[in-house]
């Protein structure tokens, strides 16, 4: 396979089934008409629906297209604001996941690295102290891992699928770049964003109570309503025309009173003859309402004959391997970690043996 050659990212749904039937004008999800509701009633509704339904299947068939190598290097800052406290919390973090070619329906190999730290002045953000999983699928398939803390040097642990032990759970689970749109730094919309969830939603008519175009009509934006009767949401998505018609803002709210949960913009790049996510920001707003979270995300791709030529080697800092990929000025690890902890030491909170000892 070369690296312009692209492989399907399987999944449970049909695309070209849903496609089919959506642009035929039928609803894929339910055999009853849907109810006119709102600005529906009006004449111009089947047309207005029809090309909501285009551009949602436009972009579930970008993102089951999607090339089957690449590298994604993802720089976030996110502040937190907690009421009552008297200052927010400042966190960056940095995320890698590269996926190499495959046959069928797996990837040969697969990489997540992620790092988070609260931003201080003299506290390094590149530092090693990441989670690590690079999986190489081959039979049977191995797993490794490496989580560096403070107190425990980095290095390498090796594990079996399938074989005891198991390996340790990262805290956070990675899904697809392409997908940051719909979903991002929300404990509601964590984990649901599988092209599953997707179709659901976004290609159901029955669920959509209104389409609206912008006045320069360079903008649709269509209003899905969800949840059933456990906790009903409205979607909004906004598909630009600008942006090759995928979604520029997604805003999820309680249909109840709508109050925000979650508001997310995104603006593109054409990288490679396809339109990739840049800057993702979105403002998220906690159940009880008393903690919001703002963020910004800044995506760096590699694609088709970009990508990584292979998996990083094991023994080696993978961190290190991807930041010469994308050209990242990171540090050496035992230089980072020095740096850590002379800054502990600084405000009283390192091992001075323990420090030496690095």
């Amino acid at each position: 396979m070369t690296k312009a050659s692209f492989r399907r990212l399987r999944t449970g749904v049909n695309i070209a089934a849903i496609a089919i039937a959506v642009l035929s004008g039928h609803s894929t999800f339910s055999d009853e008409p849907p109810q006119p509701t709102g600005i529906l009633g009006s004449d111009e509704r089947p047309s207005d629906i029809d090309l909501a339904q285009r551009h949602a299947v436009h972009f579930l068939e970008s993102w089951d297209d999607f090339p089957a190598d690449f590298a994604c290097w993802m720089d976030s800052q996110t502040t937190q604001i907690v009421e009552r406290r008297e200052a927010p919390q400042d966190i960056h973090m940095s995320e890698i996941i590269a996926v190499g070619p495959g046959d069928s329906d797996q990837a040969s190999w697969t990489y997540h690295g992620f790092g988070e730290v609260p931003v201080q002045e003299g506290l390094s953000t590149t530092r090693p102290l990441w989670d690590h999983r690079l999986r190489i699928n081959q039979k049977p398939a191995i797993l490794f891992v490496r989580q560096a803390t403070l107190s425990t040097p980095p290095g390498v642990a090796k594990y079996i699928i399938g074989e005891e032990p198991d390996p340790p759970r990262t805290h956070r689970a990675w899904s697809h770049p392409f997908v940051l749109p719909f979903a991002r730094h929300s404990n509601l919309l964590s984990g649901r964003c599988s092209k599953e969830w997707f179709a659901s939603i976004f290609l159901n008519e029955d669920l959509i109570e209104k389409v609206e175009w912008g006045d320069d009509r360079e903008k649709l934006t269509a209003s899905y309503v969800y949840g059933g009767g456990r906790i009903p949401f409205i979607c909004r998505v906004t598909f630009s025309k600008n942006n090759d018609w995928l979604p520029t803002l997604v805003d999820y709210r309680l249909k109840k009173n709508g109050a925000l949960v979650a508001t997310i913009g995104t603006s593109y790049e054409k990288r490679n003859g396809r339109w990739l996510p840049k800057v993702v920001e979105q403002m998220s707003v906690s159940a009880s309402g008393k903690t919001r979270i703002n963020s910004q995300t800044e995506l760096d791709w590699r694609i088709a004959d970009e990508s990584p030529d292979g998996a990083p080697d094991s023994d080696d800092d993978w961190r290190l391997h991807f930041c010469k990929i994308f050209e990242k000025d990171c540090l050496d690890p035992r230089m980072e970690r020095q740096q850590m902890f002379d800054f502990l030491k600084q405000v009283g909170g390192a091992d001075t043996k323990e420090a030496n000892r690095q």
